[in-house]
């Protein structure tokens, strides 16, 4: 047996996946991020430790070495499913710090489930945001149904400056520490939510930020010589803005890292920040919408393309059974009430709906129409749906619409533009098949098996039997033959 097999903590909470997860599935997924695990017993963060280990298996640790010995051995008499486990979140988790690109001012932003908020309503709970020197109280509110929705951040602007906020429930002892603008007044990130630059940023914590994703960055105009360092070529700066609130005056600026290089990483070491490469992950099929950052979805199952494995309880909350992969990048999955995907920069969660009707047809209405759609190179991602599946369209790829096709187009993996039939300059019957093989050259060997000749038309038949003499078939003219449209 190796070393450490016994008394060891091998269960921990999951604070991105809201689940209990084993240290072994942590380390697997390499989930070492801070903050992100608590012991199930005592609730104190933990992290993975001897995860490259010979001699010890791979376990959880207390961050303040407090416990583990309490705790090790109160989980080797722990009976019972510890995934029924649930945790009261702290007051470091409810608040973040926001940029409301609208306002162009800094907020608290405070969210809270229906329970939270139903027990502290009953507890008359209330919440409270300090100064770093502790002498003048910002914020003081009671958590209950007047001041807050479920499950939505409400912001709270805040008024007065200092490097750091001490927030606190009424019903702890301990207050949460929100560092913000260092000492020294380097530049701070916040990552656009959503891809409206007009919205809330939320302050990057952790300070890992990542390529092609949109942030704004601040910093007080009285180091305006700051802006310089972002003529980098590895930065793609959209916008250059001034603005004042908290008595002070600051400079802003949207950006993106186009690539990584040595000296952008020197440049954002000397900020406390490190640069990696992002990770992709978009929802394919069926259309959702955003509702407060989670995806809404009205379906029993998803396709999501993503350019990292799923792993249970490593990147995603989804058991293994509920996931088939459909190519090595597009995988269909059956969805939980509540599904978390997550690696590095993309995370998704989506909750499963049943009052949303969202489908193709509430999509016509602002949709492109087209019969001959010839995908621009505009920088979107197009892909498109029909009744064999999904599949992903290349620049000034032509592709000709049918009645069941639908092609939609993302940026930074959200749905911008969608592209449907025009039902009203449909052609059909002799006028459709010549005006296909005109325009449509590329044919295929014919394959008399995959076609079901006692259901086919008389004008359908007749191409066939052209088909069987030549050898080949058009590829377009046998989409539209299978699916009953000549």
């Amino acid at each position: 047996m190796r070393k450490g097999t016994q008394n060891t903590i091998r269960k921990a909470y999951d604070r991105k996946l809201q689940m209990v997860v084993t240290a072994k599935e942590a380390a697997i997924n390499q989930g070492f991020e801070p903050n992100r695990y608590v012991c199930v017993v005592c609730e104190e963060e933990v992290y993975v430790a001897a995860a490259y280990s010979t001699e010890r298996s791979v376990h959880f640790r207390h961050h303040r070495g407090n416990n583990n010995v309490e705790c090790e051995y109160y989980l080797g008499q722990l009976t019972g499913n510890t995934d029924r486990l649930s945790f009261k979140r702290e007051s470091r988790e409810v608040g973040e710090i926001y940029f409301d690109n609208k306002n162009r001012n800094f907020c608290l932003g405070l969210r809270f489930s229906v329970d939270e908020i139903e027990d502290c309503e009953k507890n008359n709970v209330f919440i409270e945001l300090n100064t770093e020197d502790k002498n003048r109280t910002l914020l003081k509110i009671k958590i209950n149904r007047e001041n807050f929705a479920p499950d939505t951040v409400t912001l709270f602007p805040l008024a007065r400056f200092s490097s750091s906020y001490y927030l606190s429930f009424s019903s702890e002892e301990e207050t949460s520490k929100r560092l913000f603008f260092s000492r020294s007044n380097t530049p701070i990130f916040f990552r656009m939510m959503g891809h409206d630059q007009a919205g809330r940023c939320k302050y990057v914590r952790g300070g890992v930020l990542y390529t092609n994703i949109k942030y704004v960055v601040v910093f007080p105009l009285k180091k305006s010589s700051l802006k310089n360092q972002f003529l980098l070529n590895e930065f793609d700066v959209e916008d250059t803005f001034e603005f004042k609130t908290m008595d002070m005056r600051f400079i802003g600026m949207v950006l993106s890292i186009k690539y990584l290089s040595k000296n952008l990483v020197s440049l954002l070491k000397s900020w406390n920040y490190k640069a990696e490469t992002s990770e992709a992950l978009t929802i394919l099929w069926p259309p959702t919408y955003l509702t407060d950052n989670k995806c809404n979805v009205n379906a029993d199952y998803i396709y999501v393309y993503s350019s990292f494995n799923l792993i249970p309880k490593g990147n995603t909350n989804v058991p293994r059974e509920n996931i088939r992969l459909v190519t090595s990048n597009v995988s269909r999955i059956n969805l939980l009430p509540q599904s978390i995907i997550f690696k590095k920069n993309a995370e998704i969660i989506i909750e499963k709906k049943d009052s949303i009707t969202f489908n193709k047809k509430h999509i016509q209405s602002y949709a492109r129409k087209a019969n001959v759609f010839k995908v621009p190179e505009d920088g979107l991602s197009y892909f498109m749906f029909n009744c064999y599946g999904v599949s992903q369209l290349t620049v000034n790829q032509t592709v000709y619409m049918t009645p069941d096709s639908l092609i939609i187009g993302y940026k930074h993996n959200y749905p911008v533009t969608y592209i449907v039939q025009d039902e009203h300059h449909v052609k059909c019957g002799n006028e459709l098949l010549n005006d296909i093989l005109a325009h449509y050259k590329k044919t295929e060997n014919f394959d008399e098996s995959k076609i079901d000749q006692n259901r086919l038309s008389t004008l359908a038949l007749q191409y066939i039997k052209k088909c069987e003499i030549d050898g080949k078939i058009n590829t377009v003219v046998r989409h539209y033959i299978e699916e009953g449209l000549l």
